[in-house]
């Protein structure tokens, strides 16, 4: 082939296309996120990447021998690697640093051997041999399966164990049950990967577990293990989040797993407003054709979770999560597509999914309920339990009969605050508070500890409430109940690793105290003093930009403690200082974000200045308390919270009816 001047000097073809250098290939990939520092690990996250049926690993290997290739080639080793194409590009300045390309390799100079006896060569051939069939049996062994399979992922995660590199947040995306494809896995890591506003931050690791809810036996009871060693797997690697789930044909549902242990639900962020969310209940539905749909919500949701070591993790956390917005829209549409699949289940021929699937209904139509302050998500809620307890024995699956019979009941308490009186609101508590009786039958403090704290503080507030709605001594026996009930909580929680759980139990017991120190007028001022402490007990473990919503509620009910306290010792300064603590929790319950919160306030708000009215014998702080009460009034009746409502209307009766008589005889408690 002609050799003109400006040809190859050692008389070789001129290959077309570019090449990259070696020496930067090897350095981008040691800095790289990849777990295996190798070019058949470079040639894997490139097929997940690209979602391709086999890895390019002869490419791969092409390009590391500097051999031309196109353009494109490299920008996807680039892509893969996470660096710039241009940075990787063989110039004339790293010629002389790189050996030339080369396809005929040099063989090694031979090594001299010496020959053995021949009586000695059979028998010291022996132990070559038998070593020489064990790795084949293991090689043909390993090769018998595919090589996407869980048993070849297993040992290749033994001998090279997934770890987050420092200062990275780690992502485990596990595989999905009923998905032997793996299509979930490559999918949801590719998506992560490509995304340039994770792929700074982030570090994905592909765990070969396939955690499943399916199968006979107690769910719960195979959640709490499932949830148990997903924590252990993310101490192990030192990663944040681990995600898992299950196939359901179209669409993957997501699930998560950080490492916190508490039973109460988390304050995230979601469609701008914080919103409580049980972890453990969580499910995203993620289809397969539009993934688009939930994909920010599922980004969002699994760095929220995360409760990142150390400030420099924190900070990137917080950089990362600033990315995305997150909305209820994945949550309707996940009900909307549980309430599909209900139509096609028979109860009677499959009442394991049956279970399931009502279950987590009962506990998506209660979240939505809560957000969207609406009534008729806790009726459907209720009915979602209740079908699922039809298929769940108490005797054969106690655990999932108590979790349900707890879910019942929290959909009951909710919806007595819709009643249209005060003797619906307490027949529904009683219902409540039968079920909930009737979930503590089988509940035990050493087998089921955090279950049953959850079941003494759930009937802790059922009793709180009945006490609020009941008068004299029947009101002093209920909070007695609740304070013992919450009480008990306290024993199996650990405030350093249940903070919320520990807060929301003070918390309840501290409005347990002051409505009883109230009801006993000045003989209750001790107990209003310890409702105060319990309060800021509960402050003490709550973080307002974290746990948002419960930080409010707590910050609430510490003013209300101060102005009964002030006003039971006729003390109308400090009944006035008050107001700046309720400006606190109103930082988070605004109008906008939260409008049946901010009422609740407001009518807190109207009451403390009807009570200065009077201490100070000063009608002026009436119209302020009216302004107040009328503002909540507008919110209660667009919300339809009867029991508020009702109650409120009581306080407005008060409240004028004041203003036309001796401002000294006015008693700042609703008309009858």
């Amino acid at each position: 082939m002609e050799n003109n001047g400006n040809g190859d000097q050692n008389g070789r073809t001129r290959n077309r296309g570019v090449r990259a250098s070696r020496l930067k290939l090897e350095k981008a990939l040691a800095e790289s996120d990849l777990d295996k520092k190798t070019q058949a690990a470079l040639a894997n996250r490139i097929a997940d990447l690209e979602e391709l049926d086999a890895a390019p690993k002869d490419l791969v290997s092409k390009v590391f021998r500097e051999l031309p290739v196109a353009p494109q080639t490299i920008e996807r080793i680039a892509r893969a690697l996470g660096v710039e194409a241009a940075s990787l590009y063989l110039t004339e300045e790293d010629e002389h640093l790189s050996p030339p390309p080369s396809s005929h390799p040099v063989p090694p100079p031979p090594v001299p051997t010496q020959t053995a006896p021949a009586w000695f060569r059979p028998i010291a051939l022996w132990p070559t041999a038998l070593l020489m069939v064990a790795i084949v049996a293991i090689v043909f062994t390993v090769r018998a399966f595919s090589p996407n399979s869980d048993l070849t992922c297993r040992v290749n995660e033994f001998f090279t164990p997934l770890h987050t590199p420092p200062g990275r947040l780690g992502v485990i995306i596990a595989r999905f049950g009923n998905d032997p494809e793996n299509r979930g896995q490559r999918m949801l890591t590719r998506e992560f990967l490509k995304d340039a506003k994770l792929s700074r931050y982030v570090t994905v690791l592909q765990a070969c577990d396939r955690p499943s809810l399916s199968g006979p036996g107690d769910i719960s009871a195979r959640l709490e293990k499932i949830r148990g060693d997903g924590r252990q797997k993310l101490t192990r690697t030192g990663a944040h989040i681990l995600i898992w789930g299950q196939n359901d044909g179209d669409r993957l549902q997501v699930r998560f797993i950080s490492p916190g242990t508490g039973i109460s639900p988390v304050s995230l962020d979601i469609g701008g407003r914080p919103t409580q969310i049980a972890e453990s209940q969580l499910t995203i539905p993620l289809e397969f054709d539009q993934p688009d749909d939930t994909l920010p919500d599922i980004k969002k949701i699994a760095l929220e979770l995360m409760t990142p070591e150390t400030d420099d993790l924190r900070a990137v956390r917080q950089e990362a999560v600033r990315s995305y917005q997150a909305s209820m829209e994945w949550l309707r549409a996940s009900i909307l597509g549980d309430r599909n699949v209900k139509r096609t289940i028979n109860p009677k021929t499959d009442p394991q999914l049956w279970a399931l699937l009502n279950g987590q209904l009962c506990y998506k139509q209660r979240l939505l309920g809560d957000y969207d302050a609406d009534l008729t998500q806790y009726l459907e809620a209720e009915q979602s339990c209740r079908d699922a307890l039809e298929v769940r024995d108490k005797q054969q699956y106690p655990r999932d009969w108590a979790s349900l019979k707890i879910n019942l009941a929290s959909t009951l308490i909710r919806q007595h605050l819709y009643a249209d009186s005060p003797e619906k609101s307490r027949e529904l508590l009683r219902q409540a508070e039968t079920v909930m009786l009737e979930a503590a039958e089988v509940l035990d403090e050493k087998s089921m500890p955090q279950l049953w704290a959850l079941q003494k503080r759930n009937m802790g507030v059922v009793y709180m409430r009945l006490g609020e709605l009941s008068e004299g001594d029947e009101a002093e026996y209920y909070f007695d109940r609740g304070l013992e009930s919450m009480q008990a909580a306290l024993t199996v929680l650990r405030p350093e690793f249940q903070p919320v759980d520990w807060a929301l139990t003070q918390q309840n017991i501290c409005l347990s105290l002051y409505r009883k120190g109230y009801n006993r007028g000045t003989e209750g001022i001790p107990l209003v003093h310890l409702a105060g402490e319990h309060c800021r007990e509960a402050l003490r473990w709550l973080d307002p930009e974290k746990t948002g919503l419960t930080w409010a509620m707590v910050q609430n009910n510490l003013a209300v403690s101060l102005a009964i306290l002030s006003q039971l010792e006729g003390k109308p300064d400090q009944l006035a200082a008050a107001i700046d603590e309720f400006s606190k929790a109103q930082t988070v319950y605004t109008r906008e974000r939260f409008p049946a919160n901010w009422a609740e306030v407001e009518i807190n708000l109207g009451e403390l200045n009807c009570n200065l009215a009077v201490l100070r014998r000063d009608a002026a702080y009436l119209e302020e308390a009216i302004t107040h009460s009328e503002q909540a009034l507008q919110v209660l009746m667009s919300k339809k919270l009867g029991r508020y409502q009702t109650y409120l209307e009581g306080l407005l009766k008060t409240y004028k009816a004041c203003q036309q008589e001796d401002i000294s005889k006015c008693s700042c408690s609703p008309a009858q």
